[in-house]
Order: C-alpha cells, then structure tokens, then sequence
C-alpha cells in the first residue's frame, strides 16, 4: 500500500510515541516521491532534533528545512542507497 510522505510519517511517529517502532525501513518509491525527506524526517524525529514549527510573530507557519539526509547520518543512523 503507497502511502504519502506525510501519511507515512504520522504512522511512523505514532509508532514511535507508543514505542512500538521497527529497528529498520526501506523505502522505495520513484525519483522524487519523498523517500529522502521522509528518511531525514525520521532521522530527526529519533535522534530527538526534530523541528518545532509552529507559527512566526505574525501568525504565519513557520516553514522548517529538512538538512540533507547525508548530513544526518551519524554513528547509530546508517543511509544506504541502491548501487547504479
């Protein structure tokens, strides 16, 4: 089952919440579906250096950048990527 970048990681951090989340993901998807950002954003979320967001001064969203998934890679967080 597809789900969106953002439908997948609500699942993923409710998961996560309950402490039920697997040891491991593979994502697959075509070029530019998300499959990165997606990865950054749980890297971010376990490593307990996810975004706040919220909302600037005037009420406008904050938008939060999501770093390269390369960038995030450390000790405990492996990034494998297909051969080409």
């Amino acid at each position: 089952m597809a789900y969106s970048e953002d439908r997948a990681f609500e699942l993923i951090s409710s998961a996560h919440k309950r402490g039920r989340l697997a040891h491991a993901f593979l994502f697959s998807g075509a070029h530019g579906s998300g499959k990165e950002n997606l990865s950054a954003r749980i890297i971010q979320l376990v490593s307990g250096k996810a975004a706040a967001g919220g909302f600037d001064l005037f009420g406008e969203p904050v938008v939060v950048e999501t770093p390269p998934l390369d960038d995030l890679e450390s000790g405990w967080i492996r990034v494998v990527r297909p051969r080409m």
